[in-house]
C-alpha cells in the first residue's frame, strides 16, 4: 500500500490515503469558496459504472507497467473471465474489477492514474471514478475533452 500511495498521491485519494474522501471534499470546498481574481470553473465528474467496465487487458498492462511485483498474481485472478450466477443463470464477468476484490480499488486506480495525471487543471482530484477538475474554463474544458477521448480507450 505505501508504494501505491506514493504513486497516486496527491491526485488520487481513493486508495492508500486515509480519509481520502474527506480530504478531497475539504480541498474541493476550499477551492470552490476561495475568492479568485479571474474566472474559474468547477467540474464534478462521476463516470457511471466505469469501475465495472474497465478493460481487463488494459488493467493488466497498467499493473505490469506500474506494480510488476504483483502482476503474476493479478494476471492469475483476471486473465480469464469469472462466472457470476443470478438464480439459475450464469453470467460471464469479462470487464472491470471483480466485486468484493480487496485489490479492486488499487487495480482501478493504477489503470486510471496515467489518464488522471495528464490533467492540467489547477485542481485535479480523484476518488476512484469520481473526479474534480477546477481552474480556468479553457483548461478544464480541454481536460474534460481529453477524459472523454481517452476513457474510451480504457473501457
Amino acid at each position: 500500500m505505501p508504494t501505491l500511495k506514493s504513486k497516486f498521491y496527491p491526485i488520487q485519494l481513493g486508495f492508500g490515503t486515509k480519509y481520502g474522501a474527506e480530504i478531497g471534499g475539504h480541498i474541493a470546498r476550499h477551492y470552490y469558496t476561495h475568492s479568485h481574481v479571474t474566472t474559474k470553473v468547477f467540474l464534478k465528474i462521476d463516470y457511471r459504472n466505469v469501475f465495472n467496465m474497465v478493460c481487463r487487458e488494459k488493467m493488466l498492462k497498467a499493473v505490469y507497467d506500474g506494480i510488476p511485483q504483483i502482476f503474476q498474481f493479478v494476471k492469475q485472478c483476471y486473465k480469464f473471465p469469472s462466472n457470476l450466477f443470478w438464480n439459475e443463470r450464469g453470467i460471464s464477468s469479462q470487464r472491470g474489477c471483480q466485486q468484493g476484490d480487496p485489490l479492486g480499488p488499487a487495480l482501478f486506480s493504477i489503470t486510471l492514474h496515467p489518464l488522471a495525471s495528464k490533467m492540467l487543471s489547477e485542481c485535479n482530484l480523484w476518488y476512484l471514478d469520481e473526479g474534480n477538475l477546477c481552474g480556468d474554463p479553457e483548461t478544464v474544458l480541454k481536460d474534460f475533452e481529453t477524459l472523454i477521448k481517452e476513457l474510451k480507450r480504457l473501457v
